[in-house]
């Protein structure tokens, strides 16, 4: 057996015992290797990485002797830099390294991140009127779980998502006269900003979608107001739109 593996061994079977680390330690985080100061991770007292080195826990190294973090290493840089001399990231990827932050517990560079203009109003703005949206997640597991539906053989597939102005009826779109297959209630007052949450989360995911706005639906009733004894006709006129999957 390995001088090396007999000593993690040791090391992790002695739970009470301190490990020692060297004062210039060298990272291999997700197959990306850094070499910084012990002092740099323990900078920020509260964090993952203050704790991982503190001492008190066993941390895995790979073959070459690196320890080893089991994360996508591509930002981790930034993590440092920022530890290093406070440095900040650039804004086009504020937002990948915002989730490097929160996962490490780098609380201050997470903190300063949200308060960029992109990440405040996704963060502030954008979250919180989806927060106000009515089964909002459950409603996008029903649009993902339709489109992979009906993808069966084919490269695209379609679902139709509709504002529902009036109640006891199905919409259907002005130009197509599509049936509206998921359906938002009249609480949603800016529409299109839903529609927009909905692109936004199913790009994030992964999905190729194109969103394409199909007027306002055509659905009309009569009705009778017995009290004034007048007689007049409803219309709905909820917004429309059609989300295409392009699956290969």
């Amino acid at each position: 057996m390995p001088v090396m593996s007999v000593e993690l061994a040791m090391i992790s079977d002695k739970d009470d015992e301190h490990v020692q680390f060297p004062s210039i330690v060298t990272l291999n985080v997700g197959g990306k290797f850094f070499t910084t100061r012990l002092a740099t991770l323990r900078r920020c007292d509260n964090s993952m990485l203050a704790a991982m080195f503190s001492g008190r826990h066993f941390v895995e190294k790979d073959p070459e002797g690196r320890f080893f973090i089991d994360r996508e290493g591509t930002y981790f840089e930034h993590i440092l830099n920022f530890l290093r001399h406070k440095e900040m990231p650039p804004l086009d990827i504020a937002e990948d390294v915002h989730k490097e932050a929160l996962f490490y517990g780098i609380d201050e560079l997470a903190l300063s991140l949200a308060e960029t203009p992109r990440l405040f109003g996704k963060l502030m703005g954008r979250n919180k009127f989806v927060q106000c949206i009515a089964d909002y997640d459950e409603k996008l597991r029903s649009i993902v779980g339709l489109a992979k539906k009906r993808a069966k053989a084919e490269d695209k597939s379609e679902v139709v998502i509709g504002q529902d102005l009036l109640t006891e009826h199905t919409c259907n779109g002005s130009h197509f006269l599509e049936r509206v297959d998921v359906q938002y209630e009249t609480c949603t007052t800016d529409f299109s900003k839903l529609i927009k949450c909905i692109e936004i989360d199913l790009k994030t995911g992964g999905y190729n979608v194109e969103v394409f706005d199909l007027g306002r639906c055509t659905y009309r009733e009569s009705v009778y107001d017995h009290e004034s004894d007048i007689s007049y006709e409803d219309q709905c006129r909820g917004l429309i739109y059609k989300m295409t999957f392009s699956w290969w």
